[in-house]
């Protein structure tokens, strides 16, 4: 996705925010840009903790996957690839 706007979204949610210092009142915040709390709600740890780089899409990559071979096995595997090629192929 394009980078300008990803950090509009991340422009857009800080906006929010200081929408919010001003008026204190997240309900209306919510409703002048047409968001709902738990939206408001799900991101304002992440403008609490980090700021503006918080506020920014993470990555949908999962972190881990669940049929990943592991590196031991994977290893022994190339080893024994390496010495008896014709088993492999």
């Amino acid at each position: 996705m394009d980078k300008y706007i990803i950090e509009r979204r991340a422009r857009v949610r800080l906006a929010w925010f200081k929408r919010c210092e001003e008026i204190e009142n997240i309900s209306q915040v919510c409703r002048e840009f047409g968001v709902s709390r738990k939206t408001f709600y799900k991101w304002r740890p992440y403008y609490t903790r980090e700021g503006l780089p918080g506020l920014k899409d993470g990555s949908k990559r999962p972190k881990s996957h669940p049929k990943t071979v592991p590196k031991e096995i994977w290893s022994a595997y190339r080893e024994i690839a390496s010495e008896k090629p014709l088993w492999t192929s």
